[in-house]
């Protein structure tokens, strides 16, 4: 009968510990899961042609404080030209600010725009991403990408340096000249 309890309590023991080992490492999980996710689109487009590339970044709970993200492009396949809150800081590299008042969304979304320039496959990717709540805790992210094909196109740009100091531009067969600057006066109030 002794040997039998102490077997019981064996038992026990050993179910005690399977369990233990069993929870640890969900524990790990939960401490290392993302706290949401950067997304792109995967646009196609045709050289000459503006392409629309869409981020989004989702917060799986709470409210968004500020962030900071900064991507990279290469300038060889793309050229920016716009994008709401983004700025390019460099050549090839873009960055993505956002700091306002919380409110109860669980998605912030913004916009860039590109000049479709050789035909082939190139990546929007992200090097940096500073994502804080509204307290300023910084927050673990899952970073996407966006994979842009480029098919060639009727308008393809083509750029041709003239002199160190004059670059000539063709679209459509037209040759237009890139000024280095322009006449304070002609410039529009608020520029």
């Amino acid at each position: 009968k002794k040997e039998e309890t102490i077997m019981k309590l064996m038992k026990k023991l050993a179910t005690l510990m399977l369990a233990v080992c069993l929870l640890v490492p969900c524990f790990s999980i939960l401490t290392h899961a993302a706290d949401g996710k950067i997304m792109f689109t995967d646009p196609s487009t045709k050289t000459g042609e503006t392409v629309e590339i869409k981020g989004v970044v989702e917060r799986t709970s709470g409210n968004f404080g500020k962030m900071e993200i900064t991507m990279s492009y290469d300038t060889s396949m793309l050229q920016f030209q716009s994008g709401n809150n983004v700025t390019e800081t460099s050549a090839g590299t873009l960055t993505y600010s956002y700091d306002a008042t919380p409110v109860n969304n669980p998605r912030v979304e913004f916009v860039m725009k590109f000049m479709a320039l050789k035909e082939g496959n190139t990546t929007l990717k992200i090097t940096n991403a500073a994502i804080k709540n509204v307290s300023g805790t910084v927050l673990n992210y899952t970073k996407g990408s966006s994979a842009i094909k480029i098919a060639k196109g009727t308008n393809v740009p083509t750029v041709t340096p003239s002199t160190t100091t004059d670059v000539v531009v063709e679209v459509n067969g037209e040759e237009y000249k890139i000024a280095n600057g322009v006449p304070q006066n002609e410039i529009p109030e608020g520029y």
